[in-house]
């Protein structure tokens, strides 16, 4: 996990703060409403993601053990206690395939 925030750090070259660390999931169309918090119409082809603080449209960095996804936080979410945040479906898949996964999610600075 380290690994991939440092290169994160260096490709973007932009200061990342931590913004939430713990278990994410993912969710679908399916599983709630078409439109999000934000107004937009939800995708589970798109890389979004719900999560509870945090400005909509905002970019974060989700960084596992299995992988590193750039979402925009669209939604607010997930309403599961112990979980940070909610991926949609094509970013959870970018990552693993497990349902649940451990992962650190960043913001940029400033």
């Amino acid at each position: 996990m380290l690994l991939a925030t440092i290169l994160i750090v260096i490709t973007q070259q932009k200061p990342l703060e931590l913004v939430s660390e713990g278990i994410a999931s993912y969710y679908t169309i399916e599983s709630s409403s078409r439109l999000t918090a934000s107004g937009d119409e939800m995708f589970d082809d798109q890389m979004t993601c719900a999560m509870k603080t945090g400005k909509f449209h905002q970019r974060l960095y989700v960084v596992s053990d299995d992988g590193v996804v750039v979402v925009r936080r669209n939604d607010r979410g997930p309403y599961i206690r112990g979980r940070v945040i909610d991926l949609t479906l094509k970013a959870m898949r970018a990552m693993t395939n497990k349902d649940l996964i451990q992962v650190r999610v960043y913001k940029p600075r400033g």
